[in-house]
C-alpha cells in the first residue's frame, strides 16, 4: 500500500543530510513493498503511480528551483492517464498560510498542478500563534 504520508518530499530541514534522509525514503518505500510503483529521483524528481492514484513529488524550493518544479510537473502529469493525481512539495506561498514564512515556490507549479487537474499537497506548516501554547496552560473557565 502506498499512501502520501509515507513518501515525503525533500524539505529544506533535509539539506544537510541528504543522501541519509534519501536512504531512509527508499528503506521505507522497500518495506512497503511500493519501489514497483515508484520511480525518479527519490523525494526530488519523483512519481508514484498506485491503483490510478498519481502522486508527483518534486522538491521545488529546496533542491529544486521553481522553474525546474514546474518543468517537470508539466513533464510527468501528461505521461500517466491517471485522473486523481496528487503534486507533492515542501514550500509554500505567503498567500497560502496563515503564518509569515516568505514565498518559496513561485506560482508556476500551483499553475501546473491546476493545469493537468492535480491536487495541491504541501508539507509546510507555519507556528502561529494559536498554536504555540500549550492547551494545559490554559486557566480554568478561559474562553
Amino acid at each position: 500500500m502506498v499512501s502520501a504520508a509515507a513518501l515525503p518530499p525533500t524539505s529544506n530541514h533535509d539539506n544537510l543530510r541528504w543522501e541519509r534522509h534519501a536512504e531512509l525514503i527508499t528503506e521505507r518505500l522497500e518495506r512497503m513493498n511500493a519501489t514497483a510503483y515508484c520511480n525518479g529521483e527519490v523525494g526530488v524528481e519523483q512519481v508514484c503511480n498506485y491503483k490510478g492514484l498519481l502522486i508527483a513529488m518534486t522538491g521545488v524550493g529546496c533542491r529544486r528551483t521553481p522553474e525546474e518544479g514546474t518543468a517537470f510537473l508539466d513533464s510527468v502529469f501528461p505521461a500517466y492517464p491517471n485522473i486523481w493525481r496528487i503534486s507533492m512539495w515542501h514550500k509554500n506561498q505567503l498567500k497560502y498560510q496563515t503564518g509569515s514564512k516568505l514565498n518559496g515556490v513561485g506560482w508556476g507549479v500551483y499553475e501546473a498542478s491546476l493545469k493537468h487537474g492535480a491536487i495541491v499537497m504541501t508539507g509546510t506548516r507555519t507556528r502561529s500563534g494559536g498554536s504555540a501554547r500549550p492547551l494545559k496552560e490554559e486557566k480554568a473557565g478561559r474562553r
